[in-house]
């Protein structure tokens, strides 16, 4: 149960640090 929550926590980690990565990103571009 703890693995599986972990495992969920860190996907939305990654999740998160992806759109954070990925904003700035889109607003250069315009």
């Amino acid at each position: 149960l703890i693995n599986k929550k972990l495992k969920l926590m860190s996907e939305l980690t990654e999740h998160t640090l992806a759109n954070e990565i990925e904003a700035p990103h889109e607003i250069l571009r315009k």
